[in-house]
């Protein structure tokens, strides 16, 4: 029996006529870091694809999101009805909900029609779920700024008698800079997402997968070979986080300038 190790190793698969060897040892941390930092200065096309699609999803998924979410949250600010605080409290609730119980909802309800099911596994469903993630974002954040704005100006706008519709374009003009930075967070909540996405199908190589997915799985059957599918999840990854880096630091600068005047 000696040597049977190596006889192995070397024997020809029955099925395919290929030897079936040993994978190499695995490359350490230092060298998967630097190609997958290379992978990201060339361009990898995998990478950029995987980016590009995100980045849309993403984008169409925070457009729907505040086109819906935004004027919600200004209803809320500028009314007086009873319920108000009760529906402000469970848009925030809904804005910490896990991705993945966002997604599966979202999963069954499409299940639930043969239309919808057929949206599964499809951008469609990716940004339908990243979208129900992003919109309590985007309402409860606006409804926040526009209630600071109405406290501080509701006093010298009554004084002033100025008319109401003149006020809530005072008052929203005012709110801009805290309004794109409502939508920069529901924007970097959808990006970064990965529970929803693997909910409804999103992790099939060169159709749905997203940055998050393929930074957490892999890239799948897209990239056999074992090294470079491990530096190209980290290149996933490096390039996610950059991008939320990039989109929380946005918002923050435009935070200050909406809030600073409150403090004066």
């Amino acid at each position: 029996m000696e040597g049977t190790g190596e006889t192995l190793a070397a024997t020809p698969d029955a099925g395919t006529g290929a030897g079936s060897f040993a994978a190499p040892p695995a490359s350490g941390p230092g060298e998967t870091l630097g190609e997958a930092v290379s992978l990201i200065l060339s361009l990898d096309p995998l990478l950029v694809e995987i980016a590009t699609r995100s980045l849309v999803v993403a984008l169409c998924a925070t457009g729907a999101a505040c086109a819906l979410g935004l004027p919600l949250g200004a209803a809320l600010a500028f009314a007086s009805a009873p319920g108000r605080r009760a529906l402000a409290g469970t848009l925030a609730a809904l804005a910490a909900l896990p991705p993945a119980s966002v997604g599966v909802a979202a999963g069954l309800a499409l299940a639930a029609t043969p239309a919808g099911a057929a949206l599964l596994g499809t951008p469609a469903a990716l940004a339908l779920a990243q979208g129900l993630l992003a919109f309590p974002v985007a309402a409860a954040l606006a409804c926040r700024a526009l209630a600071a704005e109405r406290r501080t100006h509701a006093a010298t706008l009554r004084a002033m008698r100025v008319p109401r519709l003149f006020a809530l374009r005072t008052l929203l003009g005012e709110a801009r800079p805290a309004l794109l930075a409502a939508a920069l967070a529901a924007l970097s909540r959808a990006l970064g997402e990965t529970g929803a996405a693997l909910a409804v199908g999103g992790a099939m190589p060169h159709r749905t997968q997203l940055l998050g997915a393929a930074a957490a799985m892999g890239p799948g059957a897209a990239v056999p070979e074992a090294a470079r599918a491990a530096a190209l999840a980290v290149a996933l990854a490096l390039t996610l986080a950059a991008l939320a880096l990039a989109l929380h630091l946005a918002a923050a600068l435009l935070r200050p300038a909406q809030e600073a005047p409150a403090h004066a």
